[in-house]
C-alpha cells in the first residue's frame, strides 16, 4: 500500500538525498578543514536546492492540468518547506552542529513525507 506514495514522492526524495550528500561533504569540509571559505560546499547545497525548488513549485501549483501530477497536502507543503529551510541552513551556516541537525532533520524527509 506504501509503493504507491512511495513512487510518487521519489523524485522529491532523490532530490532531499542529493541536497543530503552534497550537505555530509560541507560537514566534512567543515570538520576537517575548519577553514572560514566553504564556498564550493554551499553552492553545490545550493545547487541541488534548486533542483528541489523545481520539483517544489510544480507540485504546490494549484491549476495544473495534469491530473496525475501531484497534489501536495498542507501539511506535504510545509515538509517541504522545512526541507527549503533546513538546506539554506546547510548553505550559510560553518557549524557542525547546525549542519548535523539540518541533516538529520533531511534524512528522515522520506518517512515523514511518506506517512503524511
Amino acid at each position: 500500500m506504501q509503493s504507491r506514495p512511495n513512487n510518487q514522492f521519489q523524485p522529491y526524495i532523490e532530490s532531499v538525498e542529493n541536497i543530503v550528500s552534497a550537505m555530509k561533504l560541507k560537514e566534512r569540509y567543515v570538520e576537517e578543514l575548519n577553514s572560514s571559505d566553504f564556498t564550493d560546499a554551499s553552492q553545490n547545497i545550493r545547487n541541488k536546492l534548486v533542483t528541489f525548488e523545481a520539483l517544489f513549485a510544480s507540485a504546490k501549483e494549484p491549476n495544473v492540468p495534469d491530473q496525475n501530477a501531484l497534489r501536495l497536502t498542507d501539511a506535504q507543503k510545509q515538509l517541504f518547506e522545512k526541507v527549503i529551510e533546513d538546506a539554506n541552513l546547510g548553505i550559510e551556516s560553518h557549524s557542525l552542529k547546525v549542519l548535523r541537525t539540518s541533516i538529520k532533520d533531511l534524512e528522515s524527509f522520506p518517512k515523514r513525507i511518506i506517512n503524511t
